[in-house]
């Protein structure tokens, strides 16, 4: 844990001059390696907020507390803190984990755009979704898998605008589980739409799986 302090003088003349935090420190009180591990922590470990306040007190010595908890101070809601408490000597209130997650996301959402539209540009792509449960109700993560990127995405629902917001413009060999969502969602033009699935593969009319290119053939179980 590293803390940086930067001062403020008041000239004779009235004019406060502020110094700037330089490198590693910025002007907010967390570094990136923080945001991140928090991030982490909520989005791909799915643990509650409560967990990672415990985690963050745990490990990096930062306590996370309640928003009524806060007793003002610092910028971002640190204050110094007496003894026996947080041993970096801060306090965050509680809701602040969910502003970083967001500022996450944001940092993150350039080299989300660029892979989406690396995968739809991809000759094939294997396609599902599943059920994703957020802020106590039920939503749909989707998935699209291809040879250059994996890209996943979470909407509220499972139909044809959601297939849609994933899909783009794809116009490769579709893998799917024959799912309406995708068969509404692709272009006339779409080279083949295939099965995945078992299910999926007996039920393509007047086809077998020798009709299927050799890259997308089902390995044979040993």
């Amino acid at each position: 844990m590293l803390e940086g302090r930067a001062y403020a003088v008041r000239c004779s003349c009235g004019t406060i001059t502020k110094a700037e935090f330089s490198e590693p420190f910025g002007p907010r009180p967390f570094g990136v390696k923080l945001v991140a591990t928090l991030a982490v922590l909520v989005g791909v470990f799915r643990l509650s907020r409560r967990q990672v306040q415990y985690f963050a007190r745990t490990f990096f010595g930062v306590e996370l507390v309640r928003q009524h908890e806060r007793l003002g101070g610092g910028p971002g809601g640190l204050r110094p803190t007496g003894e026996g408490r947080s041993p970096s000597g801060t306090k965050l209130a509680l809701g602040t984990i969910s502003k970083l997650e967001q500022e996450a996301s944001d940092a993150l959402a350039p080299v989300y755009t660029e892979a989406l539209d690396a995968a739809r540009a991809s000759e094939a792509a294997f396609v599902d979704e599943t059920s994703w449960q957020m802020k106590h109700r039920t939503h749909w993560l989707w998935v699209m898998v291809t040879g250059v990127a994996s890209v996943f995405m979470i909407h509220a629902r499972r139909n044809t605008l959601a297939a849609k917001a994933l899909l783009g413009g794809f116009a490769g060999n579709l893998v799917t589980d024959r799912c309406a969502s995708y068969l509404n969602a692709i272009e006339p033009k779409t080279p083949a739409l295939l099965g995945a699935s078992a299910e999926g593969l007996r039920g393509l009319e007047g086809s077998s799986r020798r009709d299927l290119p050799a890259r997308l053939r089902p390995t044979p179980r040993r």
